[in-house]
């Protein structure tokens, strides 16, 4: 008589599984979050250079930039510039749009632009902005400030 064979996994076998696909996740999931974080930073450097060309294209209609805005908000004479709908911030990021003169009178024909991007200064979309500055950014902890020149 023939004795039947068990089926199944043994536990050793399971437990062996289940310890490679926790190898597998520890080191798929960080890697997954940095993609997401630089994407993330994609879509402000984006909004920044949208809000660059608005600022352009009102410069280019009227002879100066637009005023200066609050934190979140674009400035009203600048909207017309923008797609509509275009929001000024994104996830946990917002935007404020600043004008200055320079050398206080505007006899030079000079203004300087400046887009502030606000973060939380350990999210993953500051950090990836921060490792892909640019020569016109400056940037802090939980900031980042683009310059604009006409």
């Amino acid at each position: 008589m023939r004795r039947p064979t068990p089926r199944g996994f043994t536990l050793i076998e399971l437990l062996t599984v289940m310890l490679i696909i926790g190898i597998l996740a520890g080191i798929a999931i960080p890697q997954l979050r940095g993609a997401v974080g630089k994407a993330d930073a994609a879509r402000v450097l984006s909004d920044v250079n949208t809000i660059r060309i608005a600022a352009h294209d009102h410069l280019a209609d009227t002879g100066v930039f637009p005023t200066t805005g609050s934190m979140g908000s674009p400035p009203a004479d600048m909207v017309d510039n923008l797609p509509e709908g275009f929001p000024f911030s994104f996830e946990d990021v917002s935007y404020t749009w600043m004008s200055l003169q320079l050398f206080g009178t505007n006899i030079w024909g000079r203004e300087l632009g400046i887009v502030w991007v606000r973060y939380p200064a350990d999210s993953p979309v500051g950090k990836a902005l921060r490792a892909n500055q640019t020569d016109n950014a400056f940037w802090g902890p939980s900031q980042m400030l683009f310059l604009i020149t006409h």
